[in-house]
């Protein structure tokens, strides 16, 4: 067994946290732009436009660096066969069930409102993290998810429509819970490839939905309208805030990468005001006030605690300097990349020590009992 690592010795860095809040700002910008382009082209038709921008963005990165940096791909994990369930779930939960949902919602909902229904995800994320996988959270993100469900319920409340929430509303509500199915499908994806991964999902999502465009028969677009939504997919969804996002996952679990990505209303409201120049509603404000409370509370977040890292065998990036990667190589083993990563079947001792963390690759224990 491995001898104790002072807390010292093994500070936490928020590097995942960043790429959170990176994506967050490109998911919350990306709602009120697929809004603007519902008004030329079908909600499928759209759906399928912005993948297809991700495919195309993702497919040239990936085989052009292959070529140009081939010392990337030595930095990451291929995929394997074991992770095929995962990805077709994460596909058709997620790419295809759940942005279709949400291109239709949109058309009943306005971008302000929207934009901060969609930060309910994190609540979804964290509860079938915590109730089904059992990552571990406090009372802190307990507070939190209240804090942003209350806001959930003042911004989708509309008393003309039946049980006081309206159609679109409840679109956007169902959206949430199929994101934060993916999010916890893909937490078991986080430690592959990205870029690889997103452009199989994009490629994949498109083929999927321009066929279901086209038994719909929803016309084609023109092309400004497709541009745009070409340009919109490269940022967002499949696109580099995709990307982003599965580097939090990677280091963060699902349920805070899930409630970080909450703050893109943030940006999305903003954004809705200035394109659409809507004047919110009254009970706007005080739910805005919840999830910016809520998400003050999930960010600054602290866990540290005595615990033991099990005889493990696996492959992912990594670097040496982490504290627990400590193994030997073989000459097989691909080099060290400039930025200290690389990648390669490795072992892990049993370890016991005490630091900051988060449940990432190396930290998704029990907390069940004391060590």
């Amino acid at each position: 067994m491995g001898t104790d690592h002072p807390v010292s010795e093994l500070p936490y860095r928020h590097g995942a946290e960043w790429y959170a809040l990176a994506a967050a700002m490109l998911f919350g910008a990306a709602y009120p732009f697929s809004k603007l382009l519902l008004s030329g082209m079908g909600p499928v038709t759209l759906s399928a436009a912005v993948y297809a921008g991700a495919a195309l963005a993702t497919g040239i990165y990936y085989f052009g660096t292959r070529f140009v940096l081939p010392g990337r791909v030595s930095r990451e994990t291929p995929l394997l066969q074991a992770d095929i369930p995962w990805i077709a779930g994460s596909i058709l939960i997620g790419c295809i069930g759940a942005t279709t949902l949400l291109m239709i919602s949109l058309q009943y909902t306005d971008a302000a409102s929207a934009s901060l229904l969609l930060s309910f995800e994190g609540v979804t994320t964290t509860l079938i993290a915590v109730c089904i996988f059992r990552e571990h959270v406090g009372i802190r993100v307990g507070i939190a998810l209240f804090l942003i469900t209350t806001a959930c319920l003042l911004v989708s409340y509309e008393p003309g429509a039946v049980l006081g929430i309206s159609l679109g509303s409840a679109g956007v509500l169902l959206t949430t819970v199929a994101w934060g199915i993916e999010t916890n499908l893909n937490r078991h994806l986080s430690g592959r490839d990205p870029v690889l991964l997103n452009f199989i999902r994009a490629l994949i999502s498109t083929t999927a939905l321009f066929g279901i465009a086209a038994l719909f028969s929803e016309p084609i677009p023109s092309l400004p309208f497709l541009a745009g939504a070409l340009i919109l997919g490269i940022f967002s969804f499949s696109g580099i805030a995709a990307i982003w996002f599965f580097l939090a996952l990677r280091g963060l679990g699902a349920a805070r990468t899930g409630s970080i990505i909450g703050t893109n209303p943030v940006i999305g409201i903003i954004v809705s005001i200035c394109i659409f120049q809507i004047i919110p509603e009254n009970l706007f404000y005080p739910a805005f006030l919840c999830v910016i409370l809520g998400l003050v509370l999930l960010f600054s977040e602290q866990h540290s605690h005595l615990h033991i890292h099990e005889d493990e065998r696996h492959e992912h990036s990594h670097n040496h300097l982490d504290g627990h990667h400590s193994h030997t190589h073989n000459p097989s083993d691909p080099p060290v990349g400039r930025n200290g990563y690389h990648s390669h079947l490795h072992h892990h001792d049993e370890l016991v020590h005490n630091h900051p963390h988060r449940p990432d690759i190396h930290h998704r224990h029990s907390h069940k009992k004391e060590i």
